[in-house]
């Protein structure tokens, strides 16, 4: 199926109705807007909803790769609201303009911190590249930390300023146009390093990230 066609396939299974104070139907709802101006993907329709969205998602790679899936979602629903009511196809290459909306927003590198627990740094080195991953000396490299923060003055306070006794830090960039994806991916590529380690080291039990 090709991108419109999922486009096509989710305005069929949209029910007329949004949220309702207090539902208590039979059947699970998943619900956009409210009442009788809201739409609604009803029992089974919801797997096939969700099916239908990320295969649409998934169909561009770069926007994949670098735009959050809820915001997407939110495209997506904007363009199909006009057609929910009456059953309307979509007009062709709907699917191409949402892709066409992410990729004009702008790309950058997003770095994503997170704390590393069962590592040493000999005394005055620099940071260490492990692959895509860079481990830090929190007190050490701290200036290093807050240039690569930059703007975001809140991670920053969040890092150096939660009363936490942290050692060092792990970090893992990626290109994102939303920064809420780059944290998605962070999270996996930091299991997959957290994996890693405790197969090298050996305790499967012991922490790495909190």
């Amino acid at each position: 199926m090709n991108s419109d066609g999922y486009l096509n396939e989710i305005v069929k299974i949209a029910e007329k109705g949004g949220a309702v104070p207090n539902y208590q139907g039979d059947e699970e709802k998943r619900c956009f807007g409210f009442g009788d101006d809201g739409y609604s993907f009803v029992g089974d329709n919801i797997r096939l909803y969700d099916e239908y969205l990320l295969n649409l998602y998934k169909a561009d790679d770069e926007v994949y790769r670098t735009c959050y899936l809820p915001r997407f979602e939110s495209k997506v629903m904007e363009h199909l609201w006009p057609h929910f009511e009456k059953k309307s196809a979509v007009p062709k290459d709907e699917a191409k303009k949402i892709f066409e909306h992410f990729k004009a927003e702008p790309l950058g590198n997003v770095s994503v911190f997170r704390d590393i627990y069962g590592v040493t740094l000999a005394e005055g080195s620099e940071p260490v590249e492990l692959g895509p991953f860079r481990i830090y000396d929190y007190k050490r490299h701290s200036d290093l930390i807050r240039e690569k923060l930059g703007q975001d003055e809140t991670s920053a306070t969040q890092i150096f300023m939660d009363g936490r006794n942290i050692k060092y830090l792990i970090e893992f960039t990626t290109e994102a146009r939303h920064a809420e994806r780059a944290l998605d991916k962070a999270d996996v590529y930091f299991e997959k390093f957290d994996n890693i380690m405790r197969y090298i080291i050996g305790h499967a039990t012991s922490p790495r990230f909190e």
